[in-house]
């Protein structure tokens, strides 16, 4: 993304000579900064940087809901970016309390006033960093025909303390940040129209961490009906494991410990006395205070406050006339691993600590069946000796599996009843560029770069990426009503060109694959996501219906240094934490489960249609005429088991 910035730095200090029109608000009026039409932009487009949507969130109105925003006189200069919302460690640029702007990019109005559909984009490294700033619209812009806003909103702490620990007793607003998301779609209502956009044909867009945002959004009951009409999630959903935050009180009461905050014994009852305390900490020791958490556990993001997010089993249907753009990419969770670990692998027991750490996070139940599952699917047992680089390689895909695709796939599942659309982002890459590449080319980094970082064949990629998502933002339907044998801005050949791009639906779920060479096939990873969405959960679910929990991972030793960094995560729906290291030791083996009269007769009941399952396969068999040609490799596993058993007894 910083390719990016630093490729329109030239064509923003010709910018800042050249003043945008003069554009009437609600708040006043604005003078914004206008990047000529170039090789690189088929359209002029006019800037209007560090736009205040709401009230500066300080003193009392810290962890408070987000007000609207205070006119001011005559007319502001939105040349420069507002800063960063206060984060730790600091971003490379200036940050303060006051940080609720935001940032349109918008074609340039011409004789003829054109209504170009409305794309909010949100940012998403995680829920404790990242900035507005480091996404440039103007390519998408251009290229696309949009009005593009991207827009800050409160992080950490500030964005996300949650000290209520009863909220289905006792709702309050917790989820600050979220908040301020909305905040900013109502002044896109109000406020559009005057920068050429369509206030009735708004797409809210997020990645990784927005993307869960726009979830969340999506299925809250706070969010006045008409802010937005189309979604588009990439990298992440509101069901991935890093997304949600068990019990946000703990560690609010951390937090208010470490900052010399009283604790009220009834926490329940009292429970703003915490918020009332951190709300005059001053924001340089607020910001020194870190709360440990568990390898894969964060302490802040959205959590269940009974009135911006209620508990996922309380979500009502999804909408049936969102449409609904989904997409991943091959390899999402790459950003864990230092350089060395991505350049070298590493060695299985490294592998191992990995995902024992991911499953004490997500799970609670049957955590060594769990792990043993997920250790025998991502281990290729046809080499007789593993690689480092390939231990490295299923690693990364295990985890991308559980903490990205599946709950991606999963929140496609749900909107497929409605016009859902899916994509796989399958570039060859370093694994250290990996992470963003999908937004890097949503933004059209690849032409804003030119030949520098991209060939011409990854422009035409990311121009054709951007047909899409204009073609998406405009009707629902990403495919583009014209494709031209040549894209325009990269002169590539249009390799999307007579490719149509299917609904998602649950039988055949059908998805494109986004590469050099574009392709719409069925099933992205059926078998490992089964693991992830169907047998782990049924595991969870048995452990959470029998007796206490067992079959637990036993205490971690110490983590060697220099291991993976912490993510930024929170445990699955229904999860919690069953421990709190970070690292992990070997497994316990499980202690016999209590006796109980259901387990019993399921088991008695599997093993007579074992039994019987048998029988039919013997008689098949026999009638099978011996000399009959071999029938084609079935697809599943276990037909395979069958076909085999069958020609054993033959």
């Amino acid at each position: 993304m910083l390719c990016l910035v630093a490729a329109l730095c030239c064509l923003e200090a010709a910018a800042a000579a050249r003043g945008g029109r003069v554009v009437p608000t609600r708040q006043g009026g604005l003078q914004g900064t206008l990047l000529a039409a170039s090789g690189r932009l088929p359209r002029a487009v006019e800037r209007y940087l560090g736009v205040p949507y709401a009230t500066p969130p300080l003193g009392a109105a810290r962890l408070g809901p987000t007000r609207a925003p205070a006119p001011w006189g005559g007319v502001r200069a939105a040349a420069r970016a507002g800063p960063a919302c206060p984060q730790r460690p600091p971003p490379a640029r200036r940050q303060s309390e006051d940080c609720l702007h935001l940032n349109v990019f918008a074609p340039a109005a011409g004789a003829e006033r054109v209504v170009y559909p409305v794309l909010v984009l949100l940012h998403g490294e995680d829920f404790t960093r990242g900035s507005a700033a480091a996404l440039d619209g103007s390519v998408l812009a251009s290229v696309g025909g949009l009005v593009v806003v991207t827009l800050d909103y409160r992080l950490g702490p500030l964005g996300f303390l949650n000290a209520n620990p009863a909220p289905r007793r006792r709702a309050r607003v917790a989820n600050y940040g979220l908040m301020d998301q909305m905040a900013a779609l109502h002044w896109v209502q109000d406020n559009i129209a005057q920068f050429g956009g369509d206030p009735d044909n708004v797409t809210l867009m997020g990645h990784g961490a927005g993307a869960a945002c726009v979830h969340f959004l999506i299925s809250s009951p706070a969010v006045t009906p008409g802010l937005f009409h189309r979604a588009v999630l990439l990298s992440g959903s509101a069901f991935s494991s890093w997304a949600l935050v068990h019990n946000p009180s703990e560690h609010a009461v951390s937090l208010a410990r470490q900052l010399n905050c009283s604790v009220p014994e009834d926490l329940e009852r009292d429970h703003e006395d915490i918020v009332d305390c951190i709300r005059d900490v001053p924001l340089e020791k607020l910001l020194q205070v870190d709360v440990e958490t568990a390898m894969f556990v964060s302490a802040w993001g959205p959590s269940v406050d009974g009135v911006v997010v209620q508990p996922l089993e309380e979500w009502p249907p999804p909408r049936g006339q969102l449409a609904v753009l989904l997409g991943v990419t091959t390899a999402e969770d790459t950003h864990l691993f230092s350089e060395h670990e991505l350049r070298v692998g590493f060695d299985a027991d490294h592998r191992d600590q990995l995902l024992r750490a991911y499953v004490r996070a997500a799970y609670s139940y049957h955590l060594a069946e769990i792990f043993y599952t997920v250790s025998n699917e991502y281990t290729e047992w046809e080499r007789t000796a593993l690689h480092p680089a390939n231990t490295r390689d299923a690693t990364i895909a295990a985890l991308s599996d559980a903490r990205y695709v599946a709950p991606v796939v999963a929140a496609a599942d749900l909107f497929a009843g409605g016009p859902a659309y899916f994509c796989v982002f399958d570039h060859p890459q370093r694994p250290a560029d990996a992470r963003g590449q999908l937004l890097r080319f949503a933004l059209g980094a690849p032409l804003a770069d030119g030949p520098a970082n991209y060939t011409r064949a990854e422009a035409g990629l990311s121009e054709s990426l951007i047909a899409y998502l204009a073609s998406f933002a405009a009707s629902g339907d990403p495919n583009p009503a014209e494709q031209d044998a040549v894209l325009p801005v990269s002169r590539e050949r249009s390799r999307s060109r007579g490719l149509q791009w299917q609904l998602y639906e649950g039988v055949h779920q059908r998805y494109l694959e986004l590469g050099l060479k574009p392709r719409v096939k069925t099933h992205y990873r059926a078998h490992q996501l089964s693991v992830w969405l169907r047998l782990v959960p049924e595991l969870e679910r048995a452990g959470l219906e029998a007796a206490p929990p067992h079959g637990r991972l036993a205490d971690p030793a110490p983590e060697p240094e220099g291991g993976v960094s912490p993510a930024p995560s929170s445990p699955g729906p229904g999860a919690a934490p069953t421990c709190a290291p970070a690292a992990l030791g070997a497994l316990d083996p499980p202690p016999p489960p209590p006796p109980a009269a259901p387990l019993g007769l399921a088991v008695a009941a599997g093993c007579g249609l074992l039994a019987l399952n048998l029988l039919v396969c013997a008689g098949a068999c026999r009638r099978r005429p011996r000399a009959a040609p071999a029938a084609a490799a079935p697809a599943r596993q276990g037909v395979v088991a069958v076909v085999r058993l069958c020609d054993v007894r033959a």
